[in-house]
């Protein structure tokens, strides 16, 4: 027969392993969920970021293009309706911003940036144009 106090050994043994594979277990468990919060949390706050970069930059693209756009037609005005045979059109200083922002473009939404790029490459087209022609 076995000792008393051997098999209370051994049962008091097992209870505390089998209480720390439960712990440990169950501390897994909770670090996983912590984990899977915290990495939501990371990539909502990231989108939150790109968001409001993209709002950004469409706000500064098209401030820089209502002032360009204001800046033809007053000259378009300025020539028509005072029958001027010159014009001052500018050639540089406008796209700055898109300029520095050339590779925030991918935030954008595919036909958001294809319009920018089609508006940039318009206005380089009809300043290459005027350059070349005004000598």
């Amino acid at each position: 027969m076995a000792d008393p106090s051997a098999l209370s050994i051994f049962v008091s043994g097992m209870t505390g392993l089998v209480g720390a594979l439960v712990g440990a277990v169950a501390t897994t468990i909770q670090q996983r969920k912590t984990d899977e919060r915290k990495l939501k949390h990371e990539r909502q706050r990231e989108s939150d970021r790109l968001q409001h970069k993209a709002e950004v930059l469409r706000a500064i693209l098209r401030s820089e293009l209502r002032n360009l756009i204001g800046t033809f037609r007053g000259e378009k005005n300025f020539v028509s309706d005072r029958r001027n045979e010159y014009t001052w059109v500018p050639t540089i200083g406008y796209f700055k911003e898109m300029s520095k922002n050339i590779s925030s473009l991918g935030i954008l939404s595919h036909s958001e940036a294809e319009r920018v790029m089609d508006a940039y490459y318009t206005y380089c087209e009809h300043v290459w144009y005027i350059l070349k022609n005004s000598s």
